[in-house]
C-alpha cells in the first residue's frame, strides 16, 4: 500500500496519510508533491484529485 504523509498549511491543521482508503481521488503526483513542502522553507502544494465528471479539480477534505 502507497502511503504518503503531508502537513496541513495552517497553525491547526494536522498532518494526513493518504492512501486509497483515506483519499481514494486524490491524484498521486500532487499528493507527493505536498509531502516535500516543508513549512517556512517551501510553499503549500494544494491536492488536486478527479470529481466524477473524471475533471481535475482541487481536493476538499471530507468533500465529495
Amino acid at each position: 500500500m502507497l502511503n504518503i504523509t503531508v502537513t496541513g498549511h495552517g497553525l491547526n491543521d494536522g498532518n494526513h496519510v493518504l492512501n486509497y482508503l483515506t483519499a481514494p481521488h486524490v491524484l498521486i503526483w500532487s499528493a507527493v508533491m505536498a509531502s516535500c513542502a516543508i513549512p517556512y522553507f517551501f510553499g503549500a502544494i494544494p491536492l488536486y484529485c478527479k470529481n466524477e465528471n473524471n475533471e481535475i479539480v482541487p481536493y476538499i477534505e471530507g468533500g465529495k
